[in-house]
């Protein structure tokens, strides 16, 4: 991550490798300029800091040729072998678990790690990932649970709400030592309850045999992942480009968010501010994933405070981060924000609880009083 908000060549370059406007001249023209001007080794260290190396060693071979691209194209190989190699473990146990919880009757959707490689970047290596994530009802969390401490997983230790669901998902570590972790969500937000059901009801098998939700769903789920992260980084800026590059034709005419938004009224603070964060750093058009007022609906502040190079520590990025989360939840799920910030001390060990919260908190409140920033592009 960088530090103090500095924007040399390199983290320049690592934003302007992030839209989904490459192919436009200026766009290659600019990162021409910007390889030319980068430090290798400075370049390599940002785009690894970002978890991006592999992917953006590609977008730079492919835009700007050159001796910065041959050089990353070299570093980032061993990035890549890891990724294939972890790749083919993931996907082992992804048709593993999907096979068990079929079998429980549990219409199950992955979403993020592999399958999210492969819609955005149409190539599971270029986005390592190290657990699987999947989507089911809530009616089939219970039987999941069930089907997962059959095969031997390890029992989850996520806390409960007082309703018995978890926040977000049911952790489960895989009985080899060598398997990943799997999540198993019921929801991808903490602004909406329903949203999980409604977008595994509506998924249908892709050309692989896999349920993939509809592309108004798969879009949707993106953007409130890249919401629930704070906007922090570029990572999931990537994803949202490059899915919008191979999946845009899947959209139907008009804004793609509203019919979501119109089911699930809660998320459209978390998606407007999406759309507009992606307009900026993504280069997806806002105004094609949202009407004019859905747009209107998005927390400026949470827009404000996003954060494509990830600057300044832990507790300051944290900070930015449960701001973001405040302002895109309703009424309704504040309870559930303190709940998750209990559960967070909780889990942190003896004095660190005392001096690392106290200053998240405090910079909690300056970010969201503060006078809020120019975005950066």
């Amino acid at each position: 991550m960088t530090a103090g908000g500095d924007t040399g060549a390199e983290e320049r370059l690592l934003l302007a490798l992030t839209p989904a406007t490459r192919g436009a001249p200026a766009q290659r023209q600019l990162v021409a300029q910007l390889a030319a001007a980068a430090d290798p080794q400075r370049t390599a260290a940002v785009f690894e800091a970002h978890g991006v190396l592999a992917l953006y060693a590609a977008r730079l071979r492919d835009l700007a040729p050159g001796p910065l691209a041959d050089g990353l194209a070299e570093r980032a190989s061993a990035t890549r072998l890891a990724a294939e190699a972890q790749t083919t473990v993931l996907e082992a146990s992804l048709q593993e678990v999907l096979g068990l919880l079929a079998a429980a009757g549990v219409r199950a959707i992955p979403f993020k790690g592999p399958a999210l490689a492969r819609a955005a970047h149409d190539d599971a290596a270029l986005r390592h990932s190290s657990d699987l994530d999947l989507l089911v009802g809530r009616a089939g969390l219970e039987r999941a649970k069930e089907a997962m401490l059959g095969a031997g997983y390890t029992a989850p230790h996520d806390r409960l709400r007082p309703d018995g669901l978890p926040e977000l998902h049911l952790s489960f570590a895989h009985p080899r030592p060598w398997g990943p972790e799997v999540e198993v969500h019921w929801r991808v937000h903490w602004a909406d309850e329903t949203h999980g059901d409604t977008v595994v009801e509506r998924a249908e098998a892709g050309p692989d045999g896999l349920l993939r939700p509809a592309a108004d769903d798969e879009l949707a789920v993106l953007l409130l992942c890249y919401a629930r992260d704070g906007f922090i980084g570029v990572r999931l800026a990537a994803d949202v480009a490059g899915w919008w590059e191979r999946n845009q034709e899947r959209l139907s005419d008009g804004p793609a968010l509203d019919a979501f938004t119109a089911r699930h009224p809660a998320t459209l603070p978390a998606l407007a501010a999406a759309a507009l964060v992606s307009d900026r750093i993504a280069g997806v058009p806002a105004e094609r994933l949202l009407s004019p007022a859905g747009l209107r609906g998005a927390p400026r502040r949470a827009v404000a405070l996003a954060d494509p190079l990830a600057s300044g520590d832990l507790q300051q990025l944290q900070a930015k981060m449960f701001v973001v989360e405040w302002l895109t939840v309703p009424r309704a799920e504040r309870r559930g924000f303190w709940r998750r910030r209990i559960e967070y001390a909780a889990t942190t060990r003896g004095i660190e609880r005392w001096t690392h919260l106290p200053k998240v908190a405090a910079r909690m409140v300056a970010a969201r009083v503060g006078r809020p920033r120019r975005l950066q592009r």
